[in-house]
């Protein structure tokens, strides 16, 4: 008998398609294909395209969530000085393809595809919900801070990708949290 992949390698060969692909390219005969093996062989692991796409999504999600923890360190912070802190970071080659996947699901969820119109929203709301404990703040406004905060990176960072790096950093500049 062949040898069988794992639920943990084929969640690593589906984050690897969606990022190389984007999500729309997701599919069970795609990512089936793309292993060398059947589709019922991944539909055994992930029943539906819904969760197929919720548990790439969420692992795209924790890459990205890693890659902010090691740039804010562990004590709370001001909102502008983890802006300061998440640009370089963020507006980097190696973390663009990450990005590229959450606004194509949020414009697919905004476009309302599902399973994206449930997802893009759950996202949203997770990613300020780990900003919150990060953020220097009395508690009654910290989740405030938190969506500001998320509302100016994701605002630049789709001005990255629409209108290139240049644009964004010089908006950036204009908030002060990029290089001048």
């Amino acid at each position: 008998m062949g040898y069988k992949y794992d639920e943990d390698e084929i969640l690593d060969a589906a984050v690897d398609a969606v990022l190389e692909e984007g999500l729309s390219a997701l599919t069970f005969g795609r990512l089936a294909k793309r292993l060398g093996i059947a589709d019922r062989s991944i539909v055994y692991y992930f029943p539906t395209k819904a969760e197929l796409v919720t548990r790439t999504t969420s692992a795209v999600g924790s890459q990205l969530q890693a890659a902010l923890a090691r740039a804010f360190g562990d004590a709370p912070l001001p909102g502008d000085e983890l802006m300061r802190r998440a640009w370089p970071v963020l507006s980097s080659p190696d973390v663009d393809p990450l990005f590229a996947v959450f606004f194509e699901l949020v414009g697919l969820g905004a476009a309302s595809i599902p399973p994206y119109d449930a997802l893009a929203p759950a996202l949203m709301e997770a990613w300020i919900q780990w900003l919150v404990p990060r953020i220097d703040a009395p508690e009654e406004v910290a989740w405030q801070v938190a969506s500001a905060t998320v509302a100016t990176l994701d605002g630049l960072l789709l001005l990255r990708h629409t209108c290139g790096p240049d644009a964004a950093d010089a908006a950036a500049r204009h908030f002060g949290i990029a290089r001048r």
